[in-house]
């Protein structure tokens, strides 16, 4: 079961993420991508979407990825 989850997340971390090509700033510096995700809520262990941002490479065609899980946090307002 692992080992499909593994799968799962890959697929997902490849099909959510943009194709970039040679992404550079006004000064010719390569960027910087941020992705994020939620981490777990709601009584999970884990949250899928943020399994999948972290096994995005740290580098896409030159790009810098930057992943940063976000809190869950809730209130009333």
């Amino acid at each position: 079961m692992d080992y499909i989850k593994e799968k799962l997340y890959q697929q997902l971390a490849i099909d959510y993420c943009c194709q970039i090509s040679d992404i550079k700033d006004d000064k010719n510096h390569f960027m910087k991508v941020l992705v994020t995700g939620f981490d777990p809520f709601g009584g999970e262990s884990v949250n899928p979407a943020y399994e999948a941002v972290k096994l995005l490479p740290d580098i896409i065609e030159g790009a810098q990825i930057i992943k940063l899980e976000i809190p869950t946090v809730f209130r009333k307002v």
